[in-house]
């Protein structure tokens, strides 16, 4: 009989899970040598999580829960727009100079093409954060905050969007590359321009008229 891991232990194997589907994706991440990397037989594995797409969605709850909370808990009604905006544009570049990993992981899961799996990823994912984000802009229109020429879910959406973009900015090279050739400024140690400029266009694009 296997013997049952502690918490702690099976956190280590989805850290290491995570780390390792971040390089290489679904398909080429192999679980016998996630495993060993974690210091258990592949039946340990299999034990918790019966197959590797299982093993997968278990990473990316944890790689994304704290993510989630941090974009969630951070937002007050009690703030105007632009400091909970001011706020949460922070915290994502934060959170992805810090776990650069759970970033790219991420972004390989907006890749997913497989309809039952995509479905399942997006609810799993973004379904707190959507419900609350489109909550705090309707209740912003109704006390004329913002603008409200526009519907609340997909000011919520476009939101999130630019919030997403800022953190493949930080983590992932392509999109480093690509704010590169559209700014001509080197990222390196550039995330307070990019900060800025966000904080900036947030403002205006939402700002009543």
């Amino acid at each position: 009989m296997l013997k049952k891991l502690t918490p702690e232990k099976l956190d280590e194997i989805l850290q290491v899970g995570i780390e390792e589907f971040a390089q290489l994706g679904l398909e080429k991440a192999n679980v016998n040598v996630i495993a060993k990397k974690a210091g258990v037989s592949i039946g340990v594995v299999y034990k918790y999580y019966p197959n590797k797409n299982e093993f997968f969605f278990a990473c990316v709850q944890k790689a994304l829960r704290k993510l989630d909370d941090l974009l969630t808990t951070e937002l007050s009604l009690e703030n105007d727009p632009e400091e909970n905006a001011d706020k949460l544009i922070q915290a994502a570049v934060e959170f992805s100079k810090e776990s650069p990993e759970t970033v790219i992981l991420y972004h390989r899961i907006t890749c997913f093409e497989e309809p039952e799996m995509a479905k399942k990823m997006v609810k799993e994912i973004e379904g707190k954060t959507a419900e609350y984000y489109r909550s705090i802009m309707e209740q912003y229109q109704r006390a004329g905050k913002i603008r409200n020429e526009i519907d609340p879910g997909y000011l919520a959406m476009l939101f999130d969007d630019i919030l997403m973009m800022l953190q493949f900015s930080i983590a992932c090279q392509y999109y480093r590359y690509r704010q590169e050739l559209y700014t001509g400024q080197e990222t390196e140690n550039n995330e307070e321009a990019l900060i800025v400029a966000a904080k900036a266009f947030v403002r205006q694009a939402f700002s009543v008229k």
